[in-house]
C-alpha cells in the first residue's frame, strides 16, 4: 500500500496503549509506530490519537519498512490539507552518487537526506567541489543516483520509467548558471520551447509566452536574439522558459554566479517576486552567502559530498556551528571583521561579539546598559543588514573596566535578548 491511496475519508480516533512509542525514522515529521519489543504494527487506515494531539496521516507498508506521517493537530489544518503539508515537497533519502568504476571512484554525495517544504526558497551554500550541482541535477534526475531515492510531490523519481519522469520533469523548471538558451531561436522562440515539445496549443503557447514575458520584463525584446541581450536578460528569458509548463518547483544553479552585483540583485529580486506570486518552491545553490542572506528562508550547507549544517538563515547566519559555516560568514564579514578580532585585550577588558536580531537591532541597549554599569566599551567593527525581511546587526566591541562590571553588562544585554560571544 502507497502513501497517500486510501485516506480520501477522515481517519477514525484510535487509542494507542501506553507500551506504544513514536519513534522518529526519517527527516522531518517520520516516525513508526511500535510496541515495547520494537514489532511492527501494520495499520490498514489513518486513525487519531486524540490524547497526544496528532493525526496518522498516511501509511505505508514494504517488505521491512513500516512508516507513519504524522502533524500536530493544534496546527488547525483539514485533515486531506495536513496530509499534504507533512511531507517536503522535495525529499532526497540517503542519496549517494559515484563517479567511474571500481577502485577509480569519486563520491560526489554520500548519503545524503534533505527535505524541501512547499513554498519555500531553500538555498545550498557550498565550496567549489562540495558536490552542489550534483545535488541539485539529482533532485530532477538530470544525475541519476547511485543510490537513494529521490521524492518530489508524493512521487519516488527513481521509480519512474522514461516516459513517466519526462511527464514528471515538466513540474520540475531549472535554470543554469550560463543560460543554457538556443542562440539560433529568439527570445519569444526560446520561452515557447518547452511548449511546442508539449504539443500546446499554437493560441495557448502565444497567451502564455506574453504572459511571462511581461512578468520578467522583457516584452519588448521579444524578437531579439540571445547575441543581442546582457547578462541579465538572458537569465530572466531562461526564467521565463523554466515557468512555461506552471512548474511546482524552480532549481536554480548557480543563476547568479556569471552576473554582476547590481544584475544579481534584479535576479534576486524577480525571483523573490515570484516566490511569492505564484507559491513557487524555489531550490538554489551558491558559494555566495549575500545570495542565501537576501532571499532564503532555510540554508543547507554541503560539503565533502554531505548536509553538515541546516536551518533557518537567520540561526545559521548568526550563530553557525560547523567550521565551514563559520567560513562563510566570516569571509562575508570582510577583512574588517577579522582585523577587529585580532584587537589586543588583557585582563581589564574582554572582546565581545553582539548579534541584535529584529526590531532590537535598532535600539540602544549597549549604550544604556554600559551607562547602568559603568563600563565603557570601544567599537571595533560594525554592520547592519537584513536576513531576507529581517534586520540584524552586529558589533565587535571591547568591552573595559573591572571584571564584575564587564560580566554584568554582558549579563544584562544577553537578558535584553542580544546573542553575545566572548573572544579569549
Amino acid at each position: 500500500m502507497k502513501p497517500g491511496n486510501r485516506f480520501e475519508k477522515r481517519p477514525r480516533e484510535a487509542k494507542v496503549p501506553n507500551d506504544m512509542v513514536l519513534i522518529p525514522t526519517t527527516a522531518g515529521m517520520r516516525c513508526r509506530l511500535a510496541d515495547e519489543k520494537r514489532k511492527r504494527l501494520r495499520i490498514e487506515e489513518p486513525f487519531l490519537i486524540p490524547s497526544r494531539g496528532l493525526f496518522i496521516l498516511s501509511t505505508y507498508v514494504e517488505e521491512r519498512h513500516f512508516g507513519i506521517s504524522l502533524i500536530d493537530r493544534t496546527q488547525g489544518l483539514s485533515f486531506k490539507k495536513a496530509r499534504k503539508e507533512s511531507f517536503g515537497l522535495i525529499e532526497l533519502k540517503q542519496v549517494t552518487k559515484r563517479y567511474g568504476k571500481g577502485t577509480k571512484t569519486t563520491e560526489a554525495l554520500s548519503g545524503l537526506n534533505l527535505s524541501i517544504k512547499k513554498g519555500e526558497i531553500f538555498g545550498v551554500i557550498g565550496h567549489s567541489g562540495a558536490g552542489k550541482s550534483t545535488l541539485i541535477r539529482c533532485m530532477n534526475l538530470l544525475e541519476r543516483p547511485t543510490s537513494g531515492e529521490v521524492w518530489v510531490d508524493g512521487v519516488d523519481l527513481t521509480k519512474l520509467g522514461k516516459q513517466q519522469l519526462q511527464t514528471k520533469r515538466r513540474e520540475i523548471g531549472m535554470i543554469f548558471q550560463h543560460f543554457n538558451l538556443l542562440s539560433s531561436a529568439t527570445v519569444y522562440d526560446n520561452i515557447a520551447f518547452p511548449l511546442r515539445l508539449a504539443h500546446v496549443d499554437k493560441a495557448k503557447i502565444a497567451n502564455k509566452v506574453n504572459e511571462l514575458l511581461q512578468l520578467v520584463g522583457l516584452e519588448d525584446h521579444r524578437d531579439k536574439y540571445p547575441a543581442q541581450l546582457s547578462g541579465g536578460q538572458k537569465q530572466r528569458v531562461g526564467i521565463a522558459r523554466a515557468l512555461a509548463s506552471d512548474p511546482q518547483v524552480l532549481l536554480c544553479d548557480e543563476a547568479t554566479s556569471a552576473l554582476d552585483p547590481q544584475t544579481t540583485d534584479s535576479i534576486l529580486k524577480l525571483l523573490l517576486d515570484i516566490n511569492q506570486k505564484f507559491n513557487l518552491t524555489i531550490v538554489l545553490i551558491t558559494h555566495e552567502m549575500h545570495v542565501i542572506q537576501s532571499i532564503c528562508d532555510r540554508v543547507a550547507v554541503i560539503h565533502q559530498g554531505g548536509i553538515v549544517e541546516e536551518g533557518a538563515v537567520a540561526e545559521v547566519f548568526l550563530k553557525p556551528q560547523h567550521p565551514v559555516t563559520r567560513e562563510f560568514i566570516l569571509g562575508e564579514a570582510g577583512e574588517s571583521a577579522q582585523l577587529a578580532l585580532q584587537a589586543p585585550h588583557d585582563g581589564s577588558s574582554k572582546l565581545c561579539k553582539l548579534t541584535f536580531l529584529g526590531e532590537k537591532t535598532y535600539d540602544s541597549i549597549l549604550s544604556r546598559t554600559a551607562r547602568e554599569t559603568g563600563v565603557d566599551f570601544a567599537i571595533l567593527q560594525g554592520t547592519i543588514s537584513k536576513i531576507k525581511d529581517i534586520p540584524y546587526g552586529q558589533l565587535i566591541v571591547r568591552l573595559e573596566g573591572e571584571s564584575g562590571p564587564i560580566e554584568e553588562t554582558i549579563r544584562k544585554v544577553r537578558d535584553e535578548g542580544l546573542d553575545v560571544e566572548v573572544y579569549d
